[in-house]
């Protein structure tokens, strides 16, 4: 009853592609998959940091 995943075509010479299908019991069935450029890692790391010192910097001026 599962159907394959379907492969879109790659747009990136360096596109790195993930996938899951998670199965509890006989009826939840849960499917994933994404894709993403080192590039794409980058900018999600940027991000990150991005809000990890806002927040910092929200603490600490809430503290005085």
């Amino acid at each position: 009853m599962t159907e394959p995943m379907t492969e879109d075509p790659i747009t990136h010479p360096e596109e790195i592609r993930g996938g899951f299908e998670l199965r509890l019991g006989e009826k939840i069935s849960l499917k994933g998959q994404g894709r993403i450029t080192p590039a794409g890692i980058v900018s999600a790391g940027i991000i990150t940091v991005a809000i990890l010192v806002a927040t910092a910097a929200l603490v600490r001026a809430a503290r005085r």
